[in-house]
């Protein structure tokens, strides 16, 4: 299992099980905040897709795909796309897809735990990471391995760590996310 690097309980700013007090002391987070915290996470996802591919001159090894996106085609002058070599937020739309999709899962997850006064914890770590895993599959059985199409309990510790990884980037991207939206609400 993956240690749990982020406090899980600092975005709560609440005591142990007075959910009245945590409903008083939790800020809400505008739509907005939300859309960019996702858009974080979904980059992040991208980076750590990417930092598997790091090669020692500082590029990244190529891996070149094809894009429908017609935007992105005419901007380029050109159907492919290197998406090891192009951070997220350049992608072409249908090559952000998947972490965009994942980002919000996890997100999601997220939001709803906090807006519930859910603890960040293992118990919402594992519950949160088994959502990622059918979610991901939901979008990706057509090409699954067969040791992935699996349920979350059955998977290895290996690929379960996936699914974890992502909640606790999440979570790490709400916190940041969450400190800077009350910033901004503070000015």
């Amino acid at each position: 299992m993956l240690p749990i690097l982020v406090s899980c309980n600092e975005a709560n700013n609440a005591t142990e099980d007075n959910h009245k007090e945590t409903d008083m002391l939790r800020p809400s987070i505008r739509e907005s905040h939300k859309q960019e915290m996702i858009i974080g996470l979904a980059s992040v996802l991208h980076e750590e897709w990417r930092n598997n591919r790091l090669l020692p001159d500082g590029k990244y090894q190529p891996r070149l795909k094809t894009t429908t996106d017609n935007n992105w085609i005419n901007s380029n002058n050109t159907d492919q796309v290197d998406i090891a070599n192009t951070a997220f937020t350049d992608l072409p739309m249908d090559w952000q897809e998947e972490n965009f999709a994942a980002s919000t899962v996890a997100m999601t997850e997220v939001f709803s735990a906090y807006e519930r006064g859910v603890k960040l914890n293992t118990v919402f770590i594992e519950k949160a990471s088994e959502k990622v895993h059918i979610e991901w599959l939901t979008r990706n059985s057509e090409w699954a391995q067969d040791n992935q199409k699996l349920p979350y309990a059955q998977l290895t510790e290996e690929e379960q760590d996936k699914d974890r990884l992502q909640v606790l980037m999440a979570i790490e991207v709400f916190q940041k996310g969450l400190l800077s939206a009350t910033e901004d609400s503070e000015k």
